[in-house]
């Protein structure tokens, strides 16, 4: 009976030990969650929305140009942020360029009813034919919290489910980088075609947007040439 109960003791003991141990471990990871040590790296004080206008322009002639962190942060905040208030939300995004190492990307989202700060490491690769940029995100902290991806994706992933130009698939963030436009009947195509990265900027490139719509204008010449031929035929037959 006493080997009885010194078994049930340590059980019990065991099991208390356990408890505090859990409880313990939930207050410190909340404790890192909640720490921001981050406010001067994503508060963005300055604005610069030139990166379309920019980018128009050089696409004229499909000109390589120049774009800074500042006007692609800018551009991230005014396209990916909302007034909204759900979770997933994200704010003050901060991307810091570098020319040898991943880029580091901090911002504020909003989880289970709370902000957090967010940090990430992402590397990007370029698929011109296909006109994505997919962006692959590693070394994520919740606060001062590490995040494992099978908790990063689904938060990503539900950030991203309403955006018109991203979208976040099979682990990676998938960024629309070429644009198709119809003016009635005249087609033509916008792409990405570089995107270097340097320390605190982006080398970008476009395709020569200025011959794309002569292409488009011939081609929409020619068919309404054809169609014109194919009436005139008609009326003497």
């Amino acid at each position: 009976m006493k080997k009885k109960k010194r078994v049930g003791l340590i059980i019990l003991i065991v099991v208390l030990t356990l408890i505090v141990v859990l409880l313990v471990s939930a207050v410190i990871c909340a404790a890192l969650a909640f720490t921001d040590n981050n406010k001067d790296k994503y508060t963005l004080t300055e604005t610069d929305d030139s990166l379309p206008m920019t980018a128009l322009k050089n696409s004229v002639i499909g000109s390589e140009f120049e774009a800074s962190e500042l006007m692609i942060n800018t551009y991230l905040n005014q396209n990916i942020c909302t007034s909204e208030e759900s979770d997933g939300v994200l704010k003050n995004i901060r991307i810091y360029f570098h020319k040898d190492e991943d880029a580091e990307i901090y911002a504020r989202i909003k989880y289970m009813n709370c902000w957090f700060s967010l940090y990430m490491k992402a590397s990007m690769t370029l698929d011109t034919e296909n006109g994505i940029a997919s962006i692959k995100f590693h070394d994520a902290k919740l606060g001062e919290l590490p995040i494992p991806d099978v908790i990063l994706n689904p938060i990503l992933e539900n950030a991203m489910k309403n955006n018109t130009y991203a979208q976040f698939k099979d682990g990676q963030l998938q960024i629309q980088t070429r644009f198709d436009y119809n003016i009635k009947s005249v087609h033509f195509t916008l792409n990405i075609e570089k995107f270097q990265i340097q320390d605190g900027k982006v080398l970008c490139k476009t395709n020569n947007l200025s011959w794309e719509l002569i292409l488009a204008i011939k081609d929409f010449l020619i068919s309404e040439g054809q169609d014109i031929l194919g009436s005139l035929g008609s009326l003497f037959s």
